[in-house]
């Protein structure tokens, strides 16, 4: 339990700062680059880009993800089975 327990917390404050942007009234850029087991989406807040990733599959899988939004870079990365990542895309 105690472990888990500090791997909660870890999440949970992860999603707290996740919060502003997913309330966020700005238009959510289109996200290309997807497939099957792979699942993504842009938000932004202030003009900052946050993109949700998630490898819906039991494999590993590399991601090539384009954030439909000027001045903002692909994203590359491998992903661990099942793994969900939140990342600040800096603009260029």
């Amino acid at each position: 339990f105690d472990g888990r327990l500090a791997d909660f917390a870890s999440v949970t404050t992860e999603v707290a700062g996740f919060i502003p942007y997913v309330l966020s009234d700005e238009p959510s850029p289109a996200v290309s680059g997807t497939n099957a087991t792979l699942c993504a989406r842009a938000f932004v807040n202030n003009e900052n880009v946050k993109l949700l990733v998630v490898n819906a599959s039991r494999e590993s899988c590399s991601a090539h993800l384009k954030v439909d939004r000027a001045g903002y870079p692909a994203y590359d990365a491998e992903l661990a089975p099942l793994e969900v990542r939140f990342v600040d895309l800096p603009r260029r």
